[in-house]
């Protein structure tokens, strides 16, 4: 879906409208959580949390991301300030802030997928260094039943990428 064809709503809750579909009063909110049906039309339950990012430069935040397989979802058409980049179920929203300090900033955000693996390989074929700003640090297996890698993007912004380590998997200590 292009920009120009991205509704408030649709940013909001995250579907699609379709022509002739009633529009119920949480769909309008962005509130869908507790609205299973409504009017006959079914409105997903959602419970999201979506981080909203400090860029310095938003060109070059959209060209970083798209070498790791994001794509544009949507820009905002006026004021030319806010993006969301989307890969698959994964969404990344930008705000400009052009006195950034790429070295100075506490932004970061944790990203929990179902294959740490084929998007670390997917986001290993950007040939980033493993240190610096941006990085990209390797898969590690973490003591809280995650294995997790983290990205230092263009901006400075810490994203962790991980998925919970299945029960099987996870060594049983022993008392």
């Amino acid at each position: 879906m292009d920009a120009g064809h991205y509704t408030g709503a649709q940013i909001q809750t995250g579907f699609e409208r379709r022509p002739g579909v009633a529009v119920d009063s949480c769909e309008r909110t962005g509130t869908a959580g507790g609205c299973a049906k409504k009017r006959g039309v079914t409105v997903p339950q959602i419970d999201i949390a979506i981080p909203i990012l400090p860029a310095r430069d938003l060109e070059e935040t959209i060209a970083f991301y798209k070498d790791l397989g994001f794509a544009m979802a949507y820009r905002h058409p006026e004021r030319d300030d806010y993006i969301i980049l989307r890969r698959d179920k994964l969404e990344l929203q930008f705000f400009q802030w052009p006195q950034l300090d790429t070295q100075a900033t506490f932004a970061g955000s944790y990203l929990r997928v179902s294959d740490v693996d084929a998007i670390y390989q997917s986001f290993a074929g950007a040939r980033l260094p493993a240190r610096g700003t941006p990085s990209l640090g390797g898969i590690k297996r973490r003591f809280w039943a995650m294995r997790e890698f983290h990205l230092v993007d263009c901006n400075g912004n810490l994203l962790r990428v991980g998925e919970p380590i299945a029960k099987s998997k996870r060594k049983v200590r022993r008392v």
